[in-house]
């Protein structure tokens, strides 16, 4: 694997890492990884194994088909892009720990009453959306009434 490639694979734990731990030499790794933008492959692998719902991603319209498309082409997804990923991420983590794996994917793509009848992916677009999913999700973690 050449040195640039395995640059963006650790990059790649330290996203998946930093989705749930309160690390911060991950974190700053991360922050440095969204402002570069990150590699199409380094997203695709995310959504290969899981890490991230490509669909579900879709149609909350965070990265959509033509978003895939353009960074496939281009080999990078931009800024913007990235924090949605690390958005997407870092709630998807924190849902399966309180859900588990297949609750924790319905929860995130239904719309909820507290969230004003949006999903709470369809919220990940602004980091004021991404905090108002995450309430909710420590709400309900501590059996506080959403």
């Amino acid at each position: 694997m050449a040195e640039a490639e395995q640059r963006w694979v650790g990059r790649s734990d330290s996203l998946l890492r930093s989705a749930t731990a309160h690390d911060l030499p991950a974190a700053l790794a991360t922050a440095e990884a969204v402002r570069d933008g990150l590699p199409f492959d380094v997203v695709a692998n995310l959504a290969e194994t899981g890490a991230i719902d490509r669909a579900a991603l879709d149609v909350s319209r965070l990265i959509t088909a033509a978003d895939w498309r353009k960074a496939e082409k281009s080999s990078r997804f931009g800024p913007e892009i990235a924090q949605r990923v690390t958005r997407a991420l870092r709630l998807t983590a924190e849902a399966q720990a309180v859900f588990g794996d297949g609750k924790a994917a319905i929860w995130l793509s239904r719309p909820t009453k507290p969230l004003g009848d949006l999903s709470p992916l369809a919220l990940l677009d602004t980091d004021e959306g991404a905090r108002a999913a995450e309430t909710l999700l420590k709400r309900i973690a501590h059996g506080i009434a959403a």
